[in-house]
């Protein structure tokens, strides 16, 4: 079968490989799920056993989606608190799909509050573009990474990180985001183009530095 995303390959400057191989796990969740449900026992059970298997992907996530690194622990905390509060209303094996729901929801809300806080300072690619920049290749290439991601609005940017960070298939994340994956290939090609404008801009002002 054909790739349905084949002509949507992104730029090869764009650094996926390294945040796909180093991405952290973070902390533990800090409460445990008695606490936090404050309820049945069999319902704790099945909290544990949803923090143990995706603390990870919500934690990578969050990150992927724009939180900055010192507020991800606790967005991840957030996150699995709105899962324990809701839990019984979560058919089960749709448990990913409802914590990456309310990671895009919580990374937004995060983002803009990050953003009213550094409103005064530069915009993402001009501060990857200033004589500021680090000269460790890693550290570079994750500021680039994340100023591309930031680009892009959060639709697109949750499925980018799906596909070429978690390297899902269109289905899977279809299935995940109960969205039809022609839909989501349509959005892997936009963000595609947007992240190539970006990267055409931050070309155009990395010349003008010189």
């Amino acid at each position: 079968m054909s790739d349905p995303v084949s002509s949507a390959s992104f730029p090869s400057a764009v650094p996926f490989a390294d945040a796909r191989s180093s991405a952290p796990a973070g902390a533990d969740v800090r409460a445990e799920p008695q606490a936090l449900l404050g309820t049945r026992e069999e319902d704790a059970r099945r909290l544990r056993a949803v923090i143990d298997a995706e603390h990870a992907f919500v934690w990578r996530s969050v990150r992927r989606l724009g939180v900055p690194m010192s507020d991800v622990d606790d967005a991840t905390q957030k996150i699995f608190l709105v899962a324990a509060r809701r839990l019984r209303e979560v058919p089960v094996g749709r448990e990913r799909a409802f914590l990456f729901a309310t990671a895009v929801r919580i990374a937004s809300n995060e983002r803009r509050a990050e953003r009213r806080k550094r409103s005064d300072g530069p915009e993402p690619l001009d501060a990857l573009c200033s004589d500021a920049r680090s000269p460790e290749e890693v550290a570079a290439d994750r500021s680039l990474l994340d100023a591309l991601l930031g680009t892009l609005p959060i639709d697109l940017r949750s499925i980018v990180v799906l596909y070429e960070l978690e390297q899902m298939t269109v289905e899977e994340i279809g299935a995940l985001l109960d969205v039809p994956p022609g839909t989501v290939a349509s959005r892997l090609r936009r963000a595609r183009e947007l992240i190539e404008g970006a990267l055409r801009r931050m070309r155009a002002q990395e010349g003008r530095h010189r």
